[in-house]
């Protein structure tokens, strides 16, 4: 129980020192899931597991939430009944933006 209670304690003060890039590097409505499964997946390490949105880059070219063939304009949904995942999901680089280079600068 006592290294339980360490371990937690651990894990807390480090949060501030986790990073994530999330990157979805397709565009286009036929690739709806990868800028879908990145909005869920910002919303898991910032809400579920305690990153700060400030440790999390968002990269997406952002072409589906606002896309013709979305039939809820302004919502990206990630799973079947599922909520809205784009709202609230910061995204740091996108269009052009989401390019190797600039994946390369960011981690260098």
């Amino acid at each position: 129980d006592e290294l339980l209670i360490k371990a937690k304690e651990d894990a807390a003060q480090k949060k501030g020192k986790i990073w994530a890039v999330l990157v979805a590097g397709s565009s286009g409505w036929m690739n709806y899931r990868h800028q879908s499964d990145v909005c869920h997946l910002y919303h898991l390490l910032t809400k579920n597991h305690g990153i700060p949105r400030q440790n999390v880059v968002v990269m997406m070219v952002n072409d589906i939430a606002y896309n013709e063939e979305n039939k809820i304009p302004g919502t990206i949904i990630n799973a079947m009944h599922g909520k809205d995942v784009y709202e609230g999901t910061r995204i740091a680089y996108l269009g052009d933006a989401v390019a190797p280079e600039n994946i390369l600068k960011m981690l260098g």
